[in-house]
């Protein structure tokens, strides 16, 4: 042993080999602190780093340590296979050809010997990169402690193949320095650059997480994404937050300043410090708040606490949005959930539920008003809904100006409305009837006076709701009966007057046929009631005309057969208006069936002979004389003579035979 010792000692300089080693973990220091995969990404620092690892190979082989005459060695292996294993095909190739140029520049008997091992360290490496390295499935430092013993077996073969009496002569170095020395510094080396390839990467995954984070963050464009420490300090931030900042407060904010110094608004400023101090205490939660400085501006925002891994909470993240539109679109729904649509007072929904609040001693007496809008149907059948709505508008109006702030009103029905009014006793209530009153009489639509029929009663202890309502509704029934024959009338009379203005040519057209109808009831003998019946129906046996257009009534040519139809209507639209009235309601009859024909061709509903009342009937009659004997634009009239004639001819047909008998008598004297 002690001879082996002295053998290896007395042809080996170990001052150049420590150089030697020295030099690779100077190197291997140098690539860990400033390189990695820095120099790694493009073609060009490839080659840079190449030139580099070339520099240190010469400057290796610049240090060898000589066993026999032209046979010098180093430790340029070790780095050509690190080269392969770390850098990869380009820098290993350059490296390669630089270190295999130096050594033919060097020269000596050892040129042959020195290629291979050069060689075949760059390929051992790149072999273990591109396919050993893949295939064999064990820890990384396992896998480098195998590859750095394996290093030395290569060029160790070479050298007993091809150098056979040189490795006989120094077979105890060669052993050491493949088989112990090389591996341990090659293992070393390995595991410094292997560290900085991982810490690298590291950093790189790091860095390309960063990117990703701020990329997702960025993404939402209409959500403020903002992450604060427990100092309200900023640690992150996505662009519109920044750009939300620069645009309401002018700042060009940057990690690490404070969020709460931007906030100049003293009471914003408290909501906001509330509300993060209340995240770093490690509640997650979520708030809509109005901006302080913009009236019926929202926002949205979550507050979410970030932990370490102890779980302490060491900042909040804060995510916010404009809610502005969100919140409108709850209320427009809110609104309509418990509004008219039409009236905008409350309606029914409304009223069950805010009824229930306001049955408390506190707000007792209660009272409780009911109010039908009178001629409602009669005005939507004469001038159309549009009219019959705006007298709904016209009276919730006049009822939501005077009940006010003392309770609330509903339409509970189609014409129906309910006040209720909070610490209202009897004689306040009959003082508010009264106002209520007062200005209904002075509105109108389509010249129909504004009418309601009003009944009211007081909730207190001792008379209970249902008590109440009861009372109430019964009331208003009963005025709606007293008032309804003197209201209805007036409406007909306003009807009546409306279709003359527009139509001037149907008041004496009217006035005529009930001057007819008297004289024909008087020759049938009938009675002076049914006389005077008669009379009436004469005078409004077109008041559904009301409803049909001027275009159609007044058109100079033949009506198309949409605007025949349309005019066919007009028994049926008087009917509607006048039995709206218990008054009129034998009137309404009449005038419904007016042009029905005697064999049943007329309309509508096709009635025959004796089933058309006999009113009906006699309209029908002087109704037709009347209209021949008037010149229309599109034809002339025809002559008394004539129209009597056609009367005869229709007669037993369109008309009553009996009827028209006597009619024509009449005429004819």
């Amino acid at each position: 042993m002690v001879s082996f010792s002295m053998a290896i000692f007395s042809y080996v300089d170990f001052q150049a080999l420590f150089i030697n080693a020295m030099v690779l973990v100077w190197i291997a220091t140098i690539y860990a602190a400033f390189t990695g995969n820095f120099l790694k990404s493009s073609v060009m620092e490839k080659i840079i780093i190449s030139f580099f690892f070339s520099l240190v190979v010469v400057l290796l082989m610049t240090i060898p340590f000589e066993i026999s005459q032209g046979y010098i060695f180093d430790t340029r292996t070790v780095l050509l296979s690190l080269s392969g294993m770390f850098l990869g095909f380009i820098p290993t190739v350059v490296v390669t050809i630089i270190a295999l140029i130096y050594r033919v520049i060097i020269g000596s008997n050892g040129v042959f010997l020195g290629f291979l091992l050069i060689l075949s360290s760059a390929s051992y490496g790149l072999l273990w990169r591109f396919y050993i390295s893949k295939k064999i499935k064990i820890k990384r430092i396992f896998e480098l402690l195998v590859f750095s013993s394996l290093s030395g077996l290569i060029p160790l073969f070479l050298i007993i193949s091809f150098e056979r009496v040189l490795f006989k002569e120094f077979w105890a170095f060669f052993t050491l320095f493949y088989l112990f020395a090389l591996p341990l510094l090659t293992f070393i080396l390995s595991l410094i650059i292997n560290r900085q390839d991982e810490t690298a990467n590291l950093s790189k995954i790091i860095k390309d997480q960063k990117k990703l984070l701020q990329a997702s963050i960025d993404s939402p464009k209409v959500m403020e994404i903002y992450v604060l420490d427990k100092d309200f300090n900023y640690l992150a931030f996505n662009s519109y937050h920044k750009y939300c900042m620069n645009l309401y407060y002018g700042q060009n904010i940057k990690v690490g300043d404070s969020f709460l110094e931007y906030i100049k608004n003293s009471e914003m400023y408290s909501r906001f410090r509330s509300q993060i101090s209340k995240a770093l205490q490690g509640v997650e939660y979520s708030t809509v708040d109005e901006v302080e400085t913009t009236k019926d501006k929202y926002y949205e925002s979550m507050f979410t606490p970030i932990r370490d891994d102890n779980q302490e909470v060491i900042g909040v993240g804060i995510f916010a949005y404009d809610v502005t539109k969100k919140k409108q679109y709850e209320r427009n729904l809110e609104y309509l959930n418990y509004h008219d649509a039409l009236t905008e007072v409350f309606n029914r929904r409304y009223y069950n539920e805010k009824l229930l609040k306001y049955e408390r001693l506190e707000n007792y007496p209660l009272c409780i008003i009911l109010a039908d809008v009178d001629s409602l149907k009669t005005v939507n059948d004469a001038f159309g809904h549009e009219k019959g709505d705006e007298l709904l508008v016209e009276a919730a109006n006049i009822l939501k100006n005077i009940v006010q702030d003392r309770g609330f009103v509903s339409r509970i029905g189609g014409d129906e409305f309910v006040a209720v009014l909070k610490n209202t006793n009897t004689q306040m209530a009959e003082n508010i009837i009264s106002d209520i009153t007062k200005q209904l009489e002075m509105k109108s639509v389509a010249g129909v006076k504004l009418s309601m029929s009003i009944g009211y009663d007081i909730i207190d202890v001792d008379n209970p709701f249902e008590e109440a309502f009861k009372t109430a509704e019964d009331n208003m029934y009963k005025n709606k009966l007293f008032d309804q024959s003197g209201t209805n009338n007036e409406t007909i009379n306003t009807i009546m007057k409306s279709l003359y203005e527009k139509n001037p040519r149907e008041e004496s057209h009217s006035q005529r046929v009930s001057k007819y109808c008297i004289m024909v009831g008087e020759a049938l003998n009938l009675s002076k009631d049914k006389v005077n019946s008669l009379r009436v129906a004469g005078m409004l046996h077109d008041i559904g005309k009301i409803a049909i257009a001027d275009s159609i009534l007044d058109k100079p040519g033949k009506l198309t057969d949409h605007e025949y139809e349309r005019i066919k209507k007009h028994p049926e639209i008087g009917y509607r208006i006048l039995s709206a009235s218990s008054q009129y309601i034998d009137v309404a009859k009449d005038i419904l069936y007016h042009h029905e024909h005697y064999d049943g061709k007329g309309y509508p509903r096709g009635l025959v002979g004796e089933d058309i009342p006999l009113n009906s009937r006699i309209i029908s009659v002087v109704d037709a004389y009347d209209a021949m004997t008037l010149s229309r634009p599109y034809r002339s009239s025809f002559t008394k003579e004539e129209a009597l004639k056609e009367l005869e001819r229709c007669s037993g047909t369109q008309f009553d035979p009996t009827v028209a008998k006597v009619f024509v008598e009449i005429m004819s004297r």
